[in-house]
């Protein structure tokens, strides 16, 4: 089960969509049901703190993944997006927020099904399954189509 929660209203989000994204790249990716699959809609202030707190990072970003794989309660892993950064970065890349949400969430699952972006190889690999699955979304229509310059 893919789960939803808004600790942010930064914009206005459809929960089933990112529902659809998510589970669009599990079953892509995950050979067996993974288990639960949280996804969080925070802040920058929020992920800024995950990321100080459980990286040793103190900076902004804009997808933290942890893989859980609690076999207790179920849960294959969380997904924190900072919907701000969502935002602010969709504007750089002159994208729609929701389509540069929709990479976001993409990104955090591929972390949990084992993608890394450290390496530059791997980063080339990661980005190539991203554009992948955004494509995905648009021949599925789960994403509006993109505007054209």
């Amino acid at each position: 089960m893919i789960s939803v929660f808004m600790e942010s209203d930064a914009f206005e989000v459809d929960i089933s969509l990112i529902r659809d994204i998510a589970a669009l790249v599990v079953n892509g990716e995950i050979d067996s049901e993974p288990g639960d699959l949280n996804i969080v809609l925070v802040n920058d202030l929020r992920i800024k703190e995950l990321n100080r707190d459980f990286l040793n990072k103190d900076r902004i970003t804009d997808v933290i993944a942890f893989p859980l794989d609690d076999k207790e309660d179920s849960v294959w892993g969380e997904i924190y997006i900072s919907v701000q950064r969502a935002h602010v970065q969709a504007l750089d890349y002159e994208v729609q927020s929701v389509i540069e949400l929709a990479r976001l969430i993409i990104h955090g699952v591929l972390h949990l099904a084992g993608f890394d972006d450290i390496m530059i190889e791997d980063k080339i690999v990661m980005t190539t399954r991203e554009d992948y699955y955004l494509e995905q979304c648009l021949e599925q229509e789960l994403l509006p189509p993109k505007k054209s310059n």
